[in-house]
């Protein structure tokens, strides 16, 4: 009985510490270990803001790789745990300011181009003109005049806000939004989805899928739009990026068109111009250069940015008793948006990477 008495404290001591371990482990390294369907709290950012900075190794690794002339690797990171966190970021952070006092909601998530439809004080102008681009090329704004409700499709809608501008853009249009993220689809539902409404906007579904396996029948939309996704991110097509594509040309119907936009190494533009030139399914239409309009959007948007990362440091509680990691944090959110001294931006000048937006149009 004695020795019974003594080992179930002991027992009990141990299950706690490993169930604790477990949930504590995700914390510790936030870049890698959320998943597409973690829909992060209040309370899990706090605990993930601890765990972090008081993983020294890491923060002082990061410290060292992220700065004007470098960045963290790809392969260092899980997009998936990164989009978690910033999808959780911009629902908690909420409603906020912009530098000229405008209130807003963060759900562009997109570096964006300079441009002149929109007005100046809109915070968010930058991506709304990056969207509005895709559905105007010619070829595309003839093709979606000319039909009674055309369909469009988005894959990798993010929250939804490029879908929201253009349902309203193409007020007869049926509009589906398409993401891989939980959180960004709850936030799509939350703020965007919405039913038609006779000549101000079309219908707008946000539906959570995968782009390597689209949940539609073929030949299902008249128009397919993909902006800023990590497709072709590393330097190259992969498997999966061609996946992506095959599912594409099998849901869009023969006659349309696919639009799509992204800052990407300058070189790998070309393996995709030649890729969709070579393939026999494609027409390449337009190849649209915009990098020079990115590099101003990044410099004009730079005090709304600024500002938003001061507004994710109030939230983050912890962040005021670690400096160093407080810096290696607002440098990643800013590396992550082409911020200029940052390594994506000054790869854009010195033409490293490029902004491109092209069209293509699906063979009869």
């Amino acid at each position: 009985m004695c020795s019974r008495n003594l080992y179930a404290p002991l027992f009990i001591a141990v299950v706690s510490i490993l169930t604790a371990y477990f949930i504590f482990v995700p914390f510790i390294d936030p870049l890698n270990n959320f998943s597409e369907n973690h829909e992060l709290t209040y309370f899990d950012f706090q605990i993930a803001t601890l765990g972090f900075c008081a993983n020294f190794p890491l923060v002082n690794k990061l410290q060292s790789l992220n700065n004007e002339t470098s960045n963290t690797p790809e392969e260092d990171y899980a997009k998936q745990s990164i989009y978690s966190l910033l999808y959780g970021i911009y629902r908690l952070v909420g409603q906020v300011e912009s530098e000229n006092g405008i209130p807003y909601e963060f759900t562009f998530n997109t570096w964006g181009i300079d441009g002149d439809y929109f007005p100046k004080d809109d915070p968010q102008r930058m991506g709304r003109e990056a969207y509005r681009r895709l559905t105007h090329f010619p070829e595309v704004k003839a093709h979606l005049e000319s039909l009674e409700t055309p369909s469009i499709l988005e894959v990798g809608c993010g929250t939804g806000a490029g879908a929201n501008l253009t349902s309203h853009l193409w007020p007869n249009s049926h509009y589906i939004a398409l993401d891989m993220q939980k959180q960004a689809i709850d936030t799509c539902n939350r703020l965007h989805a919405h039913e038609a409404l006779d000549g101000v906007r079309g219908r707008l579904q946000c539906v959570r899928a995968n782009g390597m396996n689209l949940p539609f029948p073929p030949n299902s939309f008249d128009v397919v739009i993909i902006s800023e996704t990590h497709i072709a991110e590393y330097g190259h097509l992969t498997k999966e990026d061609l996946i992506i594509l095959d599912q594409i040309r099998y849901v869009l119907k023969p006659g349309g068109f696919f639009s799509w936009g992204n800052a990407l190494v300058t070189k790998t533009w070309g393996l995709i111009e030649n890729h969709m030139s070579e393939h026999q399914s494609w027409e390449l239409l337009h190849i649209n250069d915009v990098t020079q309009e990115a590099i101003t959007a990044r410099e004009e948007d730079f005090d709304r940015v600024e500002k938003y990362v001061e507004d994710i440091d109030e939230m983050l509680y912890f962040l005021r008793y670690f400096p160093t990691c407080k810096k290696v944090v607002n440098h990643l959110i800013l590396d992550f948006y082409r911020h200029p001294n940052t390594r994506l931006f000054t790869n854009m000048v010195t033409k490293q990477d490029a902004y491109k937006q092209l069209s293509m149009q699906l063979k009869s």
